[in-house]
């Protein structure tokens, strides 16, 4: 794996053979940030399951201002930080070795917000306790993405509005938009 694009483009990525481990692959990454564009650049970025933090990172090297990143295996939480190391890109993000729910109530009880928020559960563990908080980290522009397999159906959400589906082989991109700014057209 290696970086696609940006500041950072072509750095290696380390990565840790686990069961508990499937990283993005670069077409699904590159088709994400294809659609996301420019407006990555200056933005908050939450990458929620990091795993080995190649869509953080991504999001950083194509001009994201800042990045947390949140994995609750320690060991990849150390991976992640490598990678942020070998990148150059360490001084703009925050790791989290913690599980997702708990990470969002903290980070809404800090007062963080983010424009982009990434999510890469475990395929087919009904995650549904992390989107029903991930409303109060939102900023009023924000956008959700929620990775999983096509065979797993898209949570449906009261509070965030479903705005679009990307597939790439067996995964499947679901796009949410904070209420205020909510197209079909554009994720």
């Amino acid at each position: 794996m290696r970086i696609i694009a940006g500041i950072a483009k072509g750095v290696r990525l380390k990565g840790r053979s686990s069961k508990y481990l499937r990283p993005t692959p670069n077409v699904v990454r590159e088709g994400l940030f294809s659609i996301l564009g420019g407006s990555i650049e200056g933005s908050s970025f939450l990458d929620l399951y990091a795993g080995t933090g190649a869509v953080g990172l991504e999001a950083l090297s194509r001009g994201a201002a800042a990045a947390v990143f949140v994995e609750r295996r320690p060991e990849l939480a150390r991976v992640i930080r490598e990678n942020l190391r070998a990148a150059h890109l360490e001084e703009r993000a925050t790791v989290i070795c913690a599980d997702g729910p708990r990470t969002v109530e903290r980070l809404a009880s800090e007062g963080q917000r983010f424009d982009f928020v990434f999510a890469d559960p475990p395929y087919y563990t009904g995650a549904n306790e992390v989107l029903e908080r991930m409303q109060s980290i939102l900023t009023e522009k924000a956008i959700l993405i929620w990775q999983h397999s096509k065979r797993e159906a898209a949570p449906a959400l009261a509070h965030l509005p479903q705005t679009a589906q990307r597939a790439f082989g067996d995964t499947l991109l679901t796009f949410y938009r904070s209420p205020q700014t909510a197209t079909p057209e554009n994720p």
